[in-house]
């Protein structure tokens, strides 16, 4: 019985081999075969490619002959890793082979397997009958799927993390996708995006497809559109019959326009007849519109697709949305900086993204004159680095939008001459001293504006020096205090992980925090530019205290093709307590992210 399933199964094989490719597209597929499930906005609904138009052609490009690279430069919310979905799904139910999809790490893979690729699978007949699952019938000596490999007659999909050269190591396909590009890391090996190019070489029609959200100029995904033809979505004004692409605001192009700080006044205006179309008159020019090469590329079968926000028609992007998010991000440079990465899809162009960036008139001038939390802060967040002779802590308080105020420099030596200040981080008692005055009876407290006392809601502790004294401190209040472990950065891109290692049974209960150490600092530089980091008019804010703070500067990293890939923040001068602490609030600050600000001044007594 087994020996005839297996016959049966090899025949089928073989016949499907050799049986001709159908005569239609990706998209065709798609309308025809696939559902969206349950969990999604569409709630099981069919797949329908009329409700996204412009994704039509990037779908149908994974059959082009010609096409050998295939970037996708695009903003969020317009639906480009569906379209990478919908290229999977018809690739194993009508041609089959093998393929590799690679994120930026081995958690964001499963992720994408477990909550995007199992719900494809399920929903869609065609591929849950294709795909073996891991409960075949005993006996069965077909290859089992697992999370990060999917095994269908023909071919499989192999899904990897970009962190590691494993991912590009020992594989050939003939399909391989690079989604998220830019948060790729560079390796030593080379360029990941070489790299995943590299495993389709061996086939003569092998090819590879790269997507992602822009960051910075001359970051990946940029590098291969300004290489590519540059196709751009061509829409045709209803008024003059004239068609051209879109953009934010080049007059000589469709463009978008708003009155008197009004989203509701959004329209596109064409840059030929100055004809403006409303929100509804958009959508319908972007159902006939169509992609169109701007440029010869640089190299045989590199094509480009540049797909802004202000071609999406998904429901919940519409001009009125991007005006409004336009009119926020103003005076805001990280904010901006989002803006036109994720609805622009633009790179942004920043040649220095370092701490060197100061102030207008420089740090000392931009020094404000307060000595109380000012009326919109209220919640209080505290920093501690441990040093051989002393114990560093710098308090700030948070308002709304995470805006900032410095309070307090604190700098505990173990050779002051006043007694009542003089600490020994090498001394136990010193440390149940120091808490004591932090969080006994009254505690260290701030005034805010109102007159209310406030305590510190969090302290950060670093625990690279003296660990085990650190740890013990942070026991003696498990609700407030956190030990923390500073890390260049963390695989999924957040500012703080709660660790899950090995080593917690070592620590008896700590709650250790890793700490984004470079997202940290550039998102402190971000945050000095935009004006949202305030400093008080007082001596612990001196010359010092803001060379500490500029104490390091981002360098940017550079492939062998010298294409920015990222960047490493360097020191530029001996010591950056005050940097290193920041970073440790904005930790702290992230610890408490879940907490609603108005509740807790209502906690704390602030009317």
């Amino acid at each position: 019985m087994i020996a005839t399933e297996w016959a049966d199964y090899a025949t089928k094989s073989f016949v499907s081999a050799w049986t001709p490719r159908p005569k239609f597209t990706v998209s065709e597929w798609a309308d025809a075969e696939r559902l969206l499930p349950e969990t999604s906005a569409a709630r099981g609904a069919r797949w329908r490619t009329s409700s996204t138009p412009y994704l039509r052609a990037i779908m149908d490009s994974i059959v082009d002959p010609e096409a050998r690279k295939i970037a996708l430069m695009k903003a969020a919310q317009t639906g480009g890793t569906e379209a990478a979905m919908n290229m999977i799904g018809f690739l194993i139910a009508h041609e089959p082979t093998a393929m590799l999809y690679v994120l930026p790490t081995f958690d964001d893979a499963k992720k994408f397997s477990k909550l995007k690729l199992a719900d494809m699978i399920r929903t869609t007949p065609a591929l849950r009958a294709a795909v073996h699952d891991r409960r075949m019938s005993k006996g069965d000596m077909r290859s089992e799927s697992t999370v990060l490999m999917k095994q269908f007659a023909g071919g499989s999909l192999t899904l990897g993390g970009a962190g590691t050269p494993n991912t590009f190591a020992m594989m050939s396909v003939r399909i391989a996708f690079g989604d998220d590009l830019d948060r790729w890391e560079a390796l030593d090996e080379g360029d990941p995006a070489d790299l995943l190019m590299n495993r389709v070489r061996t086939f003569h029609d092998g090819r590879a497809v790269f997507i992602s959200t822009p960051t910075f100029k001359g970051a990946p995904i940029d590098s291969l559109y300004s290489r590519s033809d540059q196709r751009r979505y061509f829409l045709t004004c209803p008024n003059c019959k004239l068609a051209d692409w879109t953009t934010w605001s080049d007059k000589e192009h469709f463009h978008v326009r708003y009155s008197d700080n009004d989203p509701q006044s959004a329209r596109l205006v064409c840059g030929h007849c100055k004809a403006e179309h409303p929100e509804m008159v958009r959508r319908q020019m972007v159902a006939g519109g169509e992609w169109r090469q701007t440029r010869k590329s640089d190299e045989p079968g590199l094509i480009g697709y540049h797909l802004p926000a202000m071609i999406s028609t998904l429901g919940v992007v519409t001009l009125p949305d991007l005006v409004a998010g336009w009119i926020s991000a103003q005076g805001r440079r990280e904010a901006l900086r989002a803006f036109i990465n994720t609805s622009l899809a633009e790179a942004w162009d920043d040649p220095d993204d370092s701490l060197s960036m100061e102030p207008k008139g420089g740090f000392m001038s931009a020094r404000e004159l307060y000595d109380t939390i000012p009326h919109a802060a209220s919640l209080v967040t505290g920093a501690m680095d441990v040093q051989d002779d002393r114990f560093e802590l710098l308090f700030v308080a948070w308002g709304p939008r995470e805006e900032c105020w410095v309070l307090e420099h604190i700098v505990l030596r173990n050779d002051d001459e006043d007694e009542s200040r003089r600490f020994d981080p090498h001394d136990k008692n010193d440390w149940a001293r120091l808490y004591e005055q932090l969080f006994g009876n009254p505690g260290l407290r701030f005034e805010h504006e109102s007159g209310v006392m406030i305590p510190v809601s969090t302290l950060a502790v670093d625990s690279g020096f003296l660990t085990p004294a650190a740890y013990q401190f942070t026991r003696m209040n498990r609700s407030v205090l956190y030990a923390t472990k500073g890390m260049e950065r963390l695989d999924d891109g957040h500012l703080i992980k709660f660790s899950t290692d090995k080593e917690a049974a070592q620590r008896k209960g700590v709650t250790l925090v890793l700490v984004n150490t470079s997202d940290s600092k550039q998102r402190i530089a971000d945050r000095i530019s935009d004006g949202m980091i305030h400093f008080p008019k007082t001596d612990f804010c001196n010359e010092e205290f803001f060379a500490q703070l500029t104490g390091e500067e981002a360098k940017p990293i550079f492939n062998p093709k010298g294409v920015r890939v990222g960047q490493k923040w360097v020191k530029v001068r001996p010591r950056n307590e005050i940097l290193d602490l920041l970073v440790l609030n904005i930790a702290a600050r992230q610890i408490r992210g879940t907490w609603n600000l108005e509740d807790y001044r209502k906690k704390v007594g602030i009317e």
